[in-house]
């Protein structure tokens, strides 16, 4: 996985960064031993989805010459595809006084800045910051947070752009959206314009539970689509069923 190790010692660097720059208050990093770094990781994900991520975030923090359980703890805090938990476990997080909160997804971001505006917050997996509040610039992130943004919102029209290359008849797409993600009206909000740059018809569906799943592909169904888009997303990622 090399792709996945470069982006996950990107992912500890700025983690590492995030307690240089933001959290100022404690000592520094080369005493961290004195005493244990306490990172609190809010993130969507099952405990099973968790491990290869886990697995490779280890592995850089020991390339950087910092151990688990010697230089640093983890307090974890796994939503399992709900995002309605995430403020809850944000808020028990603070009350831990951890020195620092390592989050993924936009919602988890949210969750965090909302809990506090002092403990550091490294993000990851984030489609807009600047947007969603996180920062007021790419250049220059300010407040508490910062982190990495896949930008995927701008990349929509590029994976339409693809699906047209894989069906070539392709003409009336469904795009699977889950109004719970605070980006997702965003991202409907640009479907229009992406509709006339690729010269498909795009047909928004939104689905919040996986009890809502099947009505959702019902509808699809009924709407006659020739394809799905289901739009970058933690909760639809957990399920791994779409």
């Amino acid at each position: 996985m090399p792709r996945m190790n470069r982006v996950s010692r990107r992912t500890a660097g700025c983690l590492l960064a995030g307690v240089f720059l933001l959290g100022g208050h404690r000592t520094a990093l080369a005493q961290v031993s004195r005493p244990r770094w306490r990172i609190g990781y809010l993130v969507p994900y099952s405990r099973l989805q968790l491990v290869p991520f886990r697995s490779v975030f280890e592995q850089a923090m020991r390339d950087l010459g910092y151990l688990q359980g010697k230089d640093y703890v983890v307090e974890d805090r796994l939503a399992e595809g709900r995002d309605d938990l995430l403020p809850g476990y944000a808020n028990e997080l603070v009350r831990l006084k951890v020195d620092l909160i390592l989050t993924s997804s936009t919602n988890g971001a949210a969750a965090a800045q909302r809990a506090t505006s002092s403990i550091p917050i490294v993000f990851e997996g984030v489609s807009d910051p600047v947007r969603s509040g996180f920062a007021d610039s790419l250049a220059h992130p300010g407040h508490n947070l910062t982190g990495l943004s896949n930008l995927s919102g701008d990349l929509t029209s590029k994976r339409l752009e693809l699906l047209q290359k894989t069906v070539p008849k392709l003409h009336r797409v469904a795009v699977l959206v889950n109004p719970n993600n605070q980006n997702s009206g965003g991202f409907v909000r640009r479907l229009p314009l992406v509709a006339d740059q690729t010269g498909l018809s795009l047909f928004p569906v939104t689905a919040t539970s996986s009890e809502e799943l099947g009505p959702a592909f019902s509808l699809m169904t009924q709407q006659g689509v020739d394809a799905v888009l289901v739009m970058p997303d933690g909760y639809f990622w957990n399920l791994g069923k779409v």
